[in-house]
């Protein structure tokens, strides 16, 4: 058995997906390969959008402590 841990930015942070566009983490989506994807809700007039994100694609991260480890037990049949 091994323990892998991933790093995550918490639901509910800040970030900024355009210089003009900021949104809200909502989901947190982890996929094969331990790629991590979010899904970050935002304000478009009066329209709320959705939409999910790479870290990468953020421009700006608004909470200097949003990122938290999650751990996983991973067993093995050997």
């Amino acid at each position: 058995m091994t323990t892998d841990t991933i790093e995550v930015h918490r639901v509910g942070t800040s970030v900024a997906l355009t210089e003009s566009v900021d949104a809200k983490i909502m989901t947190i989506a982890i996929q094969e390969n331990d790629s991590v994807t979010y899904e970050c809700s935002w304000w478009c007039g009066e329209s709320r959008t959705k939409d999910w994100f790479s870290a990468s694609d953020f421009l700006s991260v608004g909470e200097k402590e949003s990122v938290t480890k999650i751990g996983f037990k991973r067993w093995s049949d050997e």
